[in-house]
């Protein structure tokens, strides 16, 4: 609506160096101090993260760097996973990564393979497929880097059938053994 946030988060971040973050005021105010010169980038959020704004600035020492951030909602991105046979891929997990930063962002799929992942930053984004709730530990079923700077990124996703091994595990003499794990290098 244009108005002034207060309380919205705003991050200076740069690849070399320590990133700087600060709210702003009552009135939309705010200040970055002690940063390094140069090209940065900025980047600034609502607290409910559903608002967000990035851009690039240069900082010179001794000069005030006057740089107003409008937010607006933030990217998301949907889309459809599917089978090699064309079958949806159901209740499968999906979580969105920031190439930059420590942005995690998750979704679900639903009975007909359709993903939503909301609340994004612009930036460049690694979508893991499958895996745990987390996108951590577990190796997904796929991953596919996008970029996500306003409004919907959409991606209709083909999902390899997993390749499946199995067997039974057996001691020297032949018995079988229990609970025995078994790994695949």
């Amino acid at each position: 609506d244009g108005a002034p946030l207060s309380r919205g988060l705003v991050f200076a971040h740069r690849e070399s160096g320590r990133p700087a973050m600060t709210r702003s005021d009552k009135n939309g105010q705010y200040r970055l101090t002690g940063l390094e010169e140069g090209k940065l980038t900025l980047f600034a959020r609502s607290e409910d993260y559903g608002l967000s704004v990035r851009t690039t600035t240069v900082v010179v020492p001794g000069l005030l760097a006057v740089q107003d951030l409008v937010l607006a909602e933030g990217p998301r991105v949907e889309g459809v996973l599917r089978r090699a046979s064309g079958e949806g891929l159901a209740d499968t997990n999906v979580v969105a990564r920031s190439k930059i930063g420590d942005v995690v962002r998750r979704g679900k799929s639903d009975a007909e393979g359709r993903f939503t992942v909301k609340n994004l930053y612009p930036g460049h984004y690694e979508l893991q497929v499958g895996g745990n709730r987390r996108g951590w530990g577990r190796q997904g079923l796929l991953t596919q880097e996008f970029e996500a700077n306003a409004g919907v990124v959409t991606l209709e996703l083909t999902v390899p059938d997993p390749v499946l091994l199995g067997g039974t595990v057996r001691d020297g003499t032949g018995a079988v053994v229990d609970r025995a794990n078994v790994y695949a290098i």
